[in-house]
């Protein structure tokens, strides 16, 4: 799970600078085209929050309740 969602954000970081820099270099600000890659952008950003912190609450509560679980142990009190 933790492979899919670092690709994922990965992919999704790659795809947001790939469509701000076609906007810069090839787009001008008068063509249709500028606001559909100017959405997919916003959208890929957003994409990129979400998976960031799905990834860190994955993370923190798998690792949470692993150490919880070894530091917690009755028999350590």
């Amino acid at each position: 799970m933790v492979r899919i969602l670092h690709w994922s954000i990965v992919f999704s970081i790659v795809v947001a600078y790939l469509t701000a820099y076609y906007r810069y270099w090839y787009i001008t600000q008068t063509e249709g085209a500028n606001w559909t890659l100017l959405v997919v952008h916003i959208n890929f950003g957003l994409l990129v929050l979400i998976l960031i912190l799905s990834f860190i609450m994955f993370v923190s509560r798998y690792c949470l309740s692993k150490m919880g679980a070894k530091t917690l142990s009755p028999n350590k009190v």
